[in-house]
């Protein structure tokens, strides 16, 4: 028995473990002179076994559904996907497709994080990005003898010096009836001061493999086998020393920070624009950005560039509940403003990213370059 390995062990990496903080809430009291919401069946969270996960293929045939089809004005049902789940690779990015509408992933989203112990910050359908808060990773902490007995009496009582969130970004397939789903990650880890007065909070750098991880579980939400996620990243992992695919115009970089004659910067890449949309959004994502919207028909991402995701200020010793705060920071000085980053189509079939104000006004030039360079350093 010891060579044989369930699907459920499949995707439980000890790389994660986010859901001892997810705890269940009491049902809200009905005042007696009220009567409770009926809910509707069509939207309620499957039922499952706290050992197992459960995909929406599974959840219908158990309750016996077998329609695919979607009433207008009555909402979305996620179809029964099947085959109709691929994760995508261009150079280092992945993503996920499904045969299904954004409106029908949405909520499933939703289920998919809170039940992996995330809680949300972000929930924009409209703008099709959603965002976890800060959460501690788990996984990270050493698990001695003594640590183990403690945690089964008290599971707070130690905690990990690494949070991560999580940004999911939804964006319409290039074939109808599609969607894509994009996840990158940013953690940030807890250091000791020189002086070992006090720790502060700092940004590390994104992890791949748990992009990865996520895919894959994501990947087994939508319908496949945990074997089958696990084939499909696989298949996208370029072999080890493979080169990454060649750009649709030949050059030695994907992407140049070009300086105008004016001042001006301006981020240059060898990509066609439907590339190059998609690699500025997830750079916008891996940098921090906040999008406040988009307008693909016009190459626009509107950004909200500030300094509230930086490293946290050291801090002295404090108290125990003090401590739990490191989301909070003590700087409230900082103007947020909203820049556009527009992409536009240049000759010879590769594109250009500049930055301007809300209004298209050209912008401070070292603020333009700081922008630019933060999206240029997630292009490579």
């Amino acid at each position: 028995m010891a060579g044989c390995t369930t699907t459920t062990n499949l995707l439980q990496s000890k790389k994660v473990d986010y859901k001892a903080q997810a705890e269940a809430s009491p049902p809200l009291d009905v005042p007696p002179d009220l009567t409770p919401v009926q809910t509707d069946e069509r939207f309620a969270i499957p039922e499952r076994d706290k050992n197992k996960g459960t995909t929406y293929s599974q959840y219908s045939k158990d309750q016996g559904t077998t329609t695919t089809t979607v009433v207008a004005g009555t909402g979305g049902v996620l179809p029964k996907l099947g085959n109709g789940v691929s994760i995508e690779r261009d150079g280092a990015q992945r993503w996920l497709v499904v045969k299904a509408t954004p409106e029908q992933v949405w909520p499933v989203l939703k289920e998919f994080w809170t039940s992996n112990g995330f809680e949300l910050k972000v929930d924009n359908p409209q703008l099709g990005l959603m965002e976890t808060d800060w959460t501690e990773n788990r996984a990270t902490i050493p698990q001695d003898f003594l640590k183990r007995v403690l945690s089964t009496v008290v599971n707070n009582l130690f905690s990990s010096p690494l949070r991560d969130k999580y940004r999911t970004r939804v964006e319409r397939g290039t074939v109808s009836g599609t969607t894509e789903i994009f996840i990158t990650h940013r953690g940030m880890e807890e250091v000791v001061s020189k002086d070992y007065t006090g720790t502060s909070w700092q940004m590390r750098p994104e992890d791949p493999e748990m992009e990865n991880e996520y895919l894959k579980k994501l990947a087994v939400r939508f319908g496949t086998t945990p074997e089958q996620a696990t084939t499909l990243v696989a298949s996208t992992t370029p072999a080890a020393g493979a080169q990454p695919a060649a750009p649709a115009v030949q050059s030695n970089a994907l992407a140049t920070l070009v300086k105008q004659p004016d001042g001006d910067t301006v981020l240059s890449l060898n990509e066609p624009f439907d590339r190059a949309w998609r690699r500025v959004g997830l750079a916008l994502d891996r940098s921090g950005f906040t999008v406040e919207d988009r307008d693909r028909a016009a190459g626009v991402y509107f950004v909200r560039y500030t300094d509230s995701d930086a490293p946290l200020k050291s801090k002295k010793k404090e108290s125990f509940l003090s401590s739990l705060q490191f989301w909070k920071s003590e700087d409230k000085s900082k103007d947020t403003q909203t820049y556009r980053i527009t992409i536009t189509t240049i000759s010879g079939k590769g594109s250009k990213v500049d930055v301007r104000d809300k209004a298209e006004n050209q912008i401070n030039p070292d603020t333009a370059n700081k922008m630019l360079s933060l999206i240029y350093e997630q292009l490579h």
